[in-house]
């Protein structure tokens, strides 16, 4: 065989053996990206909700809370819990909003919806990801379509808000609680101070801190409200009060928002004197 042809026959494989790994690593590359893109099984919650989605959530329409309000049943959204006597929970001299879940968790899933809600009526809430609680065999309300706080920031001239998303979809480390974070936590997720926690099972998530006046263990509505849909139709029909997803999240957001409104002196008061939650922080809160 001649020296050209050798040198003809090897050039071929090199090529062959080039396209072969360009193949590979694109293939890779779109394996990722979908699985990353359909909250699969890494874990992650790197998809960024549309600007329209943040917005239909975020925006604050009391009109919508007001008619809301008047058709929640007191068996679909669960009350938060006023304990009084506490030192203040502040943060850079506003009351704080601190918030402890887990993206596998689907009460934390539905819990969410009702506090990005409630967090958009005192400031910007912004960097919000699209995610689902774990589908792993066994979990209760499977694949619960939700938002994630782990890449959010929050502007507020009326309170201060923290959120910790403790661990992912598959129940992978995510992010630490701070000392302090940890301090309020663990003193207060506990049966003595939250009695609607089941009996020996201290430390439930989701948690919710309301400057240490009015907490939440567990969701404030079942998860299983949002089986089968996705964000983008979840957060659609936030306009709709007569939708019964609408007056679970809304609902909750309004119990949520009333316990704030007792700590800014009703500020702004666009939201804190309108007719639902005026209604609401004279009686149930």
């Amino acid at each position: 065989m001649s020296t050209a042809v050798q040198r003809s026959i090897r050039s071929s494989s090199y090529a062959w053996i080039a396209t072969a790994v360009v193949v590979i690593i694109v293939v890779t590359l779109v394996v990722v990206k979908v699985t990353r893109g359909s909250g699969g099984s890494t874990g992650l919650s790197d998809v960024a909700a549309s600007a329209t989605l943040q917005s239909e959530v975020t925006t604050s329409n009391m009109r919508v809370a007001d008619a809301t309000q008047k058709l929640v049943s007191s068996s679909v959204v669960a009350p938060l819990t006023h304990i009084t006597g506490q030192p203040p929970l502040t943060l850079g001299g506003k009351p704080d909003v601190l918030y402890v879940g887990a993206e596998w968790c689907p009460f934390c899933a539905a819990q969410r919806w009702a506090l990005a809600v409630a967090l958009g009526r005192f400031g910007t809430l912004s960097g919000l990801d699209l995610t689902w609680s774990s589908d792993a065999v066994g979990e209760a309300y499977p694949r619960t379509p939700t938002l994630s706080f782990v890449h959010v920031s929050y502007s507020s001239p009326y309170i201060s808000f923290e959120s910790v998303e403790t661990e992912t979809r598959t129940h992978q480390p995510l992010q630490a609680l701070s000392p302090r974070q940890q301090a309020v936590f663990s003193k207060y997720d506990q049966n003595s101070y939250l009695p609607a926690n089941q009996p020996g099972y201290p430390g439930s998530i989701p948690f919710l801190d309301v400057g240490n006046s009015y907490f939440q263990a567990g969701s404030s509505f079942s998860p299983g409200v949002l089986s089968g849909l996705t964000q983008s139709s979840i957060a659609a029909g936030l306009s709709v009060p007569s939708n019964p997803v609408t007056q679970a999240i809304v609902g909750a957001a309004n119990e949520i928002t009333a316990g704030i409104c007792t700590l800014t002196h009703a500020q702004p008061t666009s939201v804190c004197r309108a007719g639902a939650i005026t209604a609401m922080t004279k009686s149930s809160i």
